[in-house]
C-alpha cells in the first residue's frame, strides 16, 4: 500500500485491502473516521489488523478475527447452553449469549436431542 498525500487516500482501490495497526489510510479532512481508525495529525490511521471498508466518505477497518455481531435479518445458528425460566440460553459465538423465549402454546415442533456420550 502506498499513501499518496496529494490524492488524500491510499489509492482508489483501497476497499478490501488489508492493513496493519498504524497504517496510514487517508487524510482526515477528505474522509470520516469510522470503527477501527483514529486520527493522528491530519491522517486516518488503522487501530488493528483488518480489511478496509469505505461507504461514501466513511472509512472503517474490520478486524480480521472478531466475534459475531448479529444484525436484523440474519439467520443465526447456536448451541443451547441452558433452559431456565421458559428461556433458552444460546451460545451463538458472539460477545454475549442469546436468549429465546419458550412458549407452551408454540406451534413449532422442535425435536429434543441430547448429547451422545461414548462409552
Amino acid at each position: 500500500l502506498g499513501f499518496d498525500r496529494e490524492e488524500g487516500c491510499v489509492d482508489s482501490t483501497m476497499e478490501g485491502d488489508c492493513v496493519l495497526p498504524g497504517d496510514r489510510l487517508c487524510l482526515e479532512s477528505s474522509h470520516v473516521r469510522g470503527h477501527g481508525t483514529y486520527v493522528l495529525g491530519s491522517d486516518l490511521v488503522s487501530t488493528h489488523a483488518g480489511v478496509i471498508h469505505t461507504v461514501n466518505r466513511l472509512v472503517t477497518v474490520e478486524a480480521v478475527k472478531s466475534r459475531y455481531a448479529p444484525e436484523v435479518g440474519d439467520v443465526v445458528v447456536g448451541r443451547v447452553m441452558k433452559i431456565v425460566n421458559k428461556r433458552w440460553i444460546l451460545d451463538i459465538n458472539a460477545k454475549q449469549f442469546a436468549f429465546l423465549m419458550l412458549y407452551v402454546d408454540s406451534f413449532v415442533s422442535i425435536p429434543i436431542q441430547t448429547p451422545c456420550t461414548s462409552q
